[in-house]
């Protein structure tokens, strides 16, 4: 029982509204539509799962999967609470030094053998910590030299974190020196999980600009696609494709462009 949807919030889609039957979790099913002018299937489109556990919190601007500590770094803006993933449960939260006045943290990114979380606010502030001593984390600075970090960071698989803020800012972990970059790199940037592939992404581009980012030199490949503000982007293991998404809340519908490493 299909109908069609509509809404002041959709201009260029289209939506259709149905009930789902009840079905067994992980079976996949056919979806079968007809009317007066056909019919059609979808073989296999639809696939029921469990109810999930939801886990209580609030207050989070980040989360991160730490695949070598089988944890989940939820970000505050004053701590890293730690979730364990096979237990469900929070463990001791990691602490965040503060300079004076107070800032708050706002993105934070692991290093692709899990020996460094860096977490920075968007004026500057970076802690560099090892998850299992984070009392021994380092406060830098970066405040005087460059105005935000904007939205994103990654860190690459020659100990280098860079934040995407337009312009780029490269942090060199065994120097504990940051560089300005002189190229564009995107607002929102993502690293592969070995560290080998940097995208990013351009929130604030009416041509929908997407950035292959040369872990080691930092040259940057651009193309532009469509006339999207893209909102954010995830990256598959080996960095071979990245998906970008343009979700606004206040719409209905996503759109997500799926690219290669060569930003096709």
């Amino acid at each position: 029982n299909v109908t069609q949807l509509f809404s002041t919030e959709v201009t260029a889609l289209e939506g259709a509204l149905a009930t789902a039957p009840g079905g067994a979790p992980g079976t996949s099913v056919n979806v079968e539509v007809s009317s007066s002018l056909g019919s059609s299937t979808l073989n296999g489109v639809a696939t029921y799962y469990a109810a999930p556990t939801i886990v209580p919190a609030s207050g989070l601007s980040q989360l991160l999967n730490d695949t070598h500590r089988n944890l989940i770094y939820a970000l505050r803006s004053t701590e890293v609470d730690v979730l364990n993933s096979s237990t469900l449960q929070w463990q001791s939260p990691l602490p965040l030094p503060q300079p004076s006045p107070a800032v708050s943290y706002e993105v934070m990114a692991l290093s692709p053998d899990g020996s460094r979380l860096v977490v920075a606010s968007v004026d500057g502030h970076v802690v560099v910590m090892n998850p299992d001593q984070p009392a021994q984390a380092t406060l830098l600075d970066w405040s005087s030299g460059f105005p935000g970090f904007g939205f994103g960071m990654a860190i690459t698989n020659s100990n280098k974190v860079l934040f995407g803020s337009g312009y780029g800012v490269e942090l060199d972990l065994s120097t504990s020196t940051f560089t300005s970059l002189s190229q564009g790199i995107g607002d929102v940037i993502r690293a592969s999980a070995d560290g080998s592939h940097i995208y990013g992404v351009s929130i604030n581009n009416s041509g929908g600009g997407v950035y292959s980012i040369d872990p080691n030199t930092f040259a940057v490949q651009t193309e532009a696609f469509g006339y999207l503000f893209w909102n954010d982007l995830a990256v598959n293991a080996d960095g071979s494709q990245f998906a970008t998404v343009f979700a606004p809340p206040n719409v209905a519908g996503s759109e997500v462009g799926f690219f290669d490493s060569g930003l096709r």
